[in-house]
């Protein structure tokens, strides 16, 4: 169990560059082996980004859930096991034709990725 995350450290995180944050949750997601996503009845949400969709991905619950408004404001916060995501999301997002938003701030700016280089980054080898 992880510690929640105060209102300052939030907003210290928002404050950051897309690049900045993606450094970011690449390095939580391997200390913590975990990722968040926002999800409704029809699986995760989506943004779309040149026409392409995108899975967001978030390094903690009260991060995605800070995105709780709008059109995802039903949705829940789901964590993804790290080793989960590698061998089921990586494959079926590639297969799929979908990016990865990695840590999208209020905006939804972020860096988009494929999965193959999203998993690339989170791998740590053995």
């Amino acid at each position: 169990m992880t510690t929640p995350l105060d209102p300052f450290t939030l907003a210290e995180l928002e404050a950051r560059t897309s690049e900045q944050r993606y450094s970011y949750l690449v390095e939580q997601v391997i200390a913590s082996e975990q990722l968040w996503i926002l999800t409704d009845n029809d699986g995760s949400v989506l943004l779309e980004e040149d026409g392409s969709g995108c899975v967001p991905v978030w390094p903690h619950k009260e991060c995605a859930e800070e995105n709780l408004n709008g059109d995802w404001a039903d949705c829940k916060a789901v964590a993804i096991d790290k080793h989960r995501w590698q061998e089921r999301w990586t494959p079926g997002l590639t297969e799929d034709g979908y990016l990865v938003a990695v840590f999208p701030d209020s905006e939804q700016e972020c860096v988009v990725v494929t999965p193959a280089e999203f998993d690339d980054e989170i791998r740590v080898e053995e």
